[in-house]
């Protein structure tokens, strides 16, 4: 019995110590040493430039008219309307670029409108 739990131990302990060795991590002293700037590159973030937007193409979609009556009740005119930003799905949202620089959302389920942003 004691061979066995002796034998678990340096099993358990061979293992634990040996995860270290399939990891990709890199020294200490090699982190510390690369700027900032490089490390949030990593991170996926274009260096020390702006988030570039998404550009979402302008479609309409079912409730689009809508969409724009609520926006015209929100004070916000538009001459472009209503554009789906969300695919076909029973709960779909859609974005309208007010003529004052604002932006005004909604989100309709089954056809059905509700203002989600107006700022």
């Amino acid at each position: 019995m004691k061979h066995r739990i002796l034998l678990v131990t340096v099993i358990t302990s061979a293992l634990i110590s040996g995860c270290g060795l399939f990891t990709k991590t890199k020294p200490a002293s090699e982190a510390a040493t690369k700027p900032a700037q490089t490390q949030i590159l990593a991170h996926g973030l274009a260096d020390n430039a702006d988030p570039v937007a998404q550009k979402i193409e302008f479609k309409t979609g079912i409730s689009s008219v809508t969409v724009e009556k609520l926006a015209i009740q929100n004070q916000c005119t538009s001459k472009q309307g209503a554009a789906q930003i969300t695919p076909k799905a029973p709960v779909e949202v859609y974005r309208v670029s007010c003529d004052d620089g604002r932006v005004f959302m909604a989100k309709c389920e089954l056809r059905q409108c509700q203002t989600m942003l107006s700022k």
